[in-house]
């Protein structure tokens, strides 16, 4: 018999604390008051915010880090607590499931406060990423109380009133679906523009002269906005990956290709977009959808975690 498996039987099972919930609600706050333990905490900001990481300001590749951290432990049946969106409710199944203890707390707030919080922290998505969260998240709220029951724990974290102004045009906004909201977002993003730029877009330009030059020559005859930042920021990647590979460009024909793929993703992305913000604008409009929240005070979720850590 494994030695974990002898250890599980004497000490009981082992145990998974969830943090969840969209960006900027408030998941570090509470987890600040939550008598930890010594318990080893796995959240992506412990690479993207280390300068001298690999994965420094690269949340995509910290996030997948993070994943194989917790596969690594659940492996081993160590006790860990999560910091997590929670938009993939089958991950804690598969830890419920591999015989853990696992609690999760969600933390809620306004899809707006969400997204003005992001973009007051030094670390900021994309709207879209934002938004999508959000929508992914507490659309699972049910999902989550199914699987857990009195292991599901919801806060409300509405910041005290600091941004009833916002949450009231925005729930304005969503009386007419989701374009409403498409419109107002233009037209708060629009008069700050730098403000809602995410900080995981990396500047990219093409610094040899002779690169720039044939960059130049193979993009002379394509129709393409060259004032087009983000679509002149992939041609140019694309272009460097083959003059780095190979000492040329990949040729006239493939960057036509290129802008082409470039702007049919970005509508694509544009459309899932829209479908997203459709779907918040019910959310938000819906009654039961806040009856489901149902969300237990702060100071009741705080006591139970403290619990399920001893």
């Amino acid at each position: 018999m494994k030695l974990t498996r002898i250890l599980l039987e004497q000490d009981g099972k082992p145990k998974a604390l969830v943090m969840a919930g969209g960006g900027g609600a408030g998941k570090s706050y509470i987890l600040n008051k939550i008598n930890t333990k010594g318990v080893k905490q796995l959240n992506p900001d412990t690479y993207v915010e280390d300068p001298e990481h690999q994965y420094y300001n690269n949340l995509s590749a910290a996030s997948h880090l993070v994943q194989k951290d917790v596969d690594d432990a659940v492996e081993k049946k160590k006790d860990f607590i999560w910091d997590t969106t929670g938009t993939n409710i089958g991950n804690i199944r598969k830890i419920v499931d591999e015989g853990y203890d696992v609690m999760v707390v969600m933390v809620y707030t306004h899809p707006i406060i969400s997204f003005l919080s992001n973009f007051e922290r030094q670390r900021s998505l994309n709207k879209s990423a934002v938004f999508t969260t959000w929508q992914k998240a507490y659309d699972l709220v049910d999902d989550y109380r199914n699987l857990l029951g009195d292991n599901f724990y919801l806060i409300s974290n509405l910041r005290g009133g600091e941004y009833e102004k916002k949450i009231n045009d925005f729930n304005k906004a969503a009386r007419r679906g989701g374009e409403g909201l498409l419109q107002y977002l233009d037209k708060l993003t629009g008069e700050e523009p730098e403000k809602y730029r995410s900080s995981f877009s990396k500047p990219f330009d093409i610094t040899d002269p002779e690169a720039l030059e044939a960059y130049k020559e193979e993009t002379r005859n394509l129709d393409f906005d060259e004032d087009d930042a983000p679509l002149v920021k992939d041609l140019k990647k694309h272009f460097m990956k083959s003059w780095d590979k190979k000492g040329k460009g990949p040729g006239e024909k493939s960057m036509k290709t290129k802008v082409a793929a470039i702007i049919r993703n970005r509508d694509a992305g544009e459309e899932k977009f829209r479908t997203v913000m459709d779907e918040i604008a019910k959310m938000i409009n819906d009654p039961k959808f806040y009856e489901a929240l149902n969300p237990s005070t702060e100071a009741e979720v705080i006591a139970r975690a403290n619990k399920f850590l001893s």
